[in-house]
């Protein structure tokens, strides 16, 4: 989930790697210390989880920082972040997954599933969701869409919003980022499976993949290791609480929580086939293209970019008081 002005204070960095590290000497990892060290020490970051895989079976993890300053505890290998965006690639193995099962048609109308919602006359095929392509306005983009974020409301409260809100574009004419379609997508789920996304999420993907320490992200609950966010006050620079989010609004555009082992393991499985088919995969990976032909850089639920000069798939998430980043290498 993205915000228009979110400061990643807190900052949660995984990196996946599938090439060996001789490659860049017998230091690298002191050298990722070096960096990670130099970023916490500007005093705008608190703390930093990396995670890399690499090579056959290997695999390297380790904390920085702290991630709570006010109790000065020092952050575990295990500490569990609020992932944000990186939540939409499971969005989207759900929705592919569905599709895959014969459950859902990814050329059909979305009202095919969600019947009461307003298109304002367009067809919006649920594959224009995952690739940010429907047109309909993002709700983080809108300044009368924040007052709820701190609020106890129904989701219906949000949805009324943004469906109400004129279109950015007709559906396939362009690509903007965006979390509406993302949350109408975790709605998608709920409704053909008849289970909550969290536990759909929790049960398909968790749970296979063995990631013990995720789960849908809570601003009540406690759990061991978690760690805290933290923003910059704009007038004095110095760290703050970050600022406070309701989880339902992000939902299944950014309301995950996770550790750098377990995402490890997702990218493993999923990569290796072990989590959603190669079919499933490869559409996950397939870019996107707008109604003229323009092929985008946005599959579903992950990006095709360049990283130091080597292609990679990539999404990074930011949520009050964190950043993430997924990457692997794809060559």
């Amino acid at each position: 989930m993205k915000n228009q002005k979110i400061k990643f204070i807190l900052a949660f960095l995984f990196f996946f790697i599938s090439c060996e590290p001789n490659r860049y000497g017998e230091n690298w990892t002191s050298g990722i210390d070096k960096i990670v060290l130099e970023a916490i020490n500007t005093g705008k970051v608190a703390g930093i989880s990396i995670g890399i895989a690499y090579g056959k079976n290997k695999t390297y993890y380790k904390g920085f920082g702290k991630v709570d300053l006010e109790f000065d505890v020092l952050t575990p290998d295990n500490a569990i972040y609020e992932i944000g965006s990186v939540t939409k690639q499971f969005t989207a193995a759900g929705i592919l997954k569905l599709a895959e099962q014969g459950k859902i048609d990814m050329d059909a109308d979305i009202r095919n599933y969600l019947k009461d919602y307003d298109t304002q006359g367009y067809f919006i095929p649920v594959k224009r969701l995952l690739d940010h392509t429907s047109g309909i306005k993002g709700y983080t983009e809108m300044p009368s869409a924040r007052p709820l974020f701190v609020q106890d409301l129904p989701r219906d409260s949000l949805l009324a919003l943004f469906e109400a809100h004129p279109f950015d574009f007709p559906p396939g004419e362009q690509m903007i980022y965006n979390n509406s379609a993302y949350f109408l997508a975790g709605l998608i789920i709920e409704e053909v499976t008849k289970q909550s996304y969290e536990y759909y999420v929790q049960e398909n993907f968790f749970q296979p993949a063995g990631m013990v320490s995720s789960r849908y992200c809570s601003e009540k609950a406690i759990w061991k290791n978690r760690a805290h966010g933290y923003d910059t006050d704009d007038k004095t620079g110095e760290m703050i609480r970050k600022g406070f989010i309701m989880h339902w609004v992000p939902y299944a555009a950014g309301s995950l929580c996770s550790t750098v082992r377990d995402l490890v393991m997702w990218n493993q499985a999923l990569h290796k086939g072990d989590i959603v088919s190669r079919s499933v995969y490869e559409e996950m990976i397939t870019p996107g293209r707008l109604n003229d032909g323009t092929i985008l850089r946005y599959a579903k639920g992950l990006s095709l970019v360049k990283v130091a000069g080597r292609k990679a798939i990539h999404h990074g998430g930011g949520i009050n008081g964190f950043g993430s980043e997924l990457i692997m290498d794809n060559e």
